[in-house]
């Protein structure tokens, strides 16, 4: 019989490369005991749980159903899948094409595990997945509490992506200033503490040649997260929390915080007309973007759909739109947001009601489980009360995962919202380009009709 090994590393460092061959070795060992061909060997590098989209595993199944193996061998049930539902989904699609499918360390066949009829029996098969789910549970929960943990010590997290200024030392997990860099980002703090605009320090950067970090040319927008960013007065922004005096700083505090308000009052002084929302509002109904044009006749400005200017009435609709007219009402519903904002603070407690909760059901799988390893329960039983467990589990994970992903938002946001003065606020001028990138995801325009799509949504 023919067949492929099936190994997987979650991450790149070496001790995973080693244990890609570890699990090989131990495949290659029980085919040859079994008399099995080794035609092909898949190594699947998976970063993430969504484990439908990785293409080993996608190879893995078109490989198979070709007919360029009969059995899939592999060390555990866990590298496969760690999730239950998908995890059936795949050994079954397997096993429907005829692929049989070997796990060694649970001593799990599927040939051997098949009624008369052809029906694969999954009870066995369930309980080595939910015990594997619940083992990546608990390590992505480690590695996340680790990471907040190193972030706590000052420890950068992210080592392929460090701000520009700074390098990362591999020995201390701490960011380092990198002084040619350094350089330059004084430069930019120094010429807008200065008074200079965006466009003058670019404009100055370019004349000597001073390079920008990840990209050929410097961008206004590159300019403005830098001269926002807490990194270079020695914080670390993670997860929500700020860890002070993290590692050298390259601005002094005193000047950051005169930057902040800078930044903060610059919309205020500005009587140019131009789009605020240029790159947020787009017309629903063609997907393009709406363009602020000034009407001839009149003076004002009005919004215009762009694929209308460009196609004509046939691609679309003007869906002209004085300019205040959607300004105002677009900052209402910001204002509006912003004052139930504070609600999102009660998702914390719902997510630690979520989180007890399949514990709970953790503990009442692992009781059956028990009882059905010592034979306490058949395997009809077992397979009758494990399976609604099972799927309860699975779900309230997903919506804990929903859960999680909001409140992380919910803290970052936390902190452009503190930033804005709520009391102060008449109109679109008071907020800053940053505020605005930071709430709103993107505007839709109908013909009567304004949505807006925030990056954390209200109705949670």
């Amino acid at each position: 019989m023919r067949v492929c090994i099936y190994a997987r590393k979650s991450t790149n460092k070496i001790n995973q490369s080693n244990t890609i061959e570890n699990q090989i070795k131990i495949c290659q060992r029980y085919a040859k005991q079994m008399e099995l061909e080794v035609v092909d060997t898949k190594i699947d590098v998976g970063t993430g749980r969504n484990d439908f989209n990785r293409p080993e595993v996608k190879s893995l199944i078109q490989d198979g159903v070709k007919g360029k193996y009969q059995c899939v061998i592999i060390k555990g049930i866990s590298r496969i899948y760690r999730n239950v539902e998908e995890g059936l989904k795949l050994i079954k699609k397997l096993h429907m094409n005829g692929i049989r499918v070997i796990s060694i360390e649970e001593s799990f066949d599927t040939s051997q595990n098949t009624a008369s009829n052809g029906i694969l029996d999954t009870s066995k098969l369930t309980m080595y997945l939910i015990m594997a789910e619940m083992e990546s549970n608990k390590i992505s929960e480690r590695v996340k509490w680790t990471q907040v943990e190193k972030a706590k010590r000052g420890m950068w997290n992210n080592p392929n992506r460090v701000p520009y200024g700074y390098k990362y030392n591999n020995k201390t997990k701490k960011l380092e200033i990198d002084s040619n860099a350094a350089r330059t980002v004084e430069i930019i703090f120094k010429m807008y503490e200065e008074g200079n605009s965006v466009s003058d320090i670019i404009a100055y950067l370019e004349k000597f040649n001073l390079k920008p970090p990840r990209s050929k040319k410097w961008r206004e927008d590159t300019i403005r997260y830098i001269l926002r960013n807490q990194t270079y007065v020695g914080n670390i922004l993670y997860s929500g929390s700020i860890i002070e005096n993290a590692h050298e700083p390259i601005i002094d505090k005193d000047i950051f915080n005169k930057i902040q308000v800078l930044l903060d009052s610059k919309a205020r002084g500005s009587k140019n007309k131009r789009s605020r929302l240029m790159g947020l509002i787009k017309c629903e109904s063609c997907n393009s973007s709406m363009t602020l044009r000034k009407y001839h006749y009149t003076g004002e400005y009005y919004y215009y759909c762009s694929g209308y200017i460009k196609n004509g009435k046939s691609f679309c609709s003007s869906h002209k739109i004085k300019a205040d007219v959607l300004e105002r009402k677009v900052f209402l519903m910001i204002k509006k947001y912003l004052k139930s904002f504070d609600k999102f603070g009660e998702m914390q407690s719902e997510f630690s009601a979520l989180k007890k909760k399949i514990d709970q059901l953790n503990s009442k799988s692992f009781v059956f489980t028990d009882k059905y390893i010592e034979g306490k329960l058949s395997d009809d039983r077992y397979r009758e009360i494990i399976k609604p467990v099972a799927y309860q589990i699975d779900e309230l994970t997903k919506v804990r995962d929903e859960f999680e992903t909001k409140i992380i938002k919910y803290r970052y946001l936390k902190n452009v919202v503190s930033r804005i003065n709520y009391d102060k606020l008449t109109n679109l001028s008071n907020l800053e380009d940053d505020h605005l990138n930071s709430l709103i995801d993107i505007i839709l325009i109908t013909n009567n009709d304004i949505k807006i799509k925030f990056k954390l949504e209200t109705n949670v």
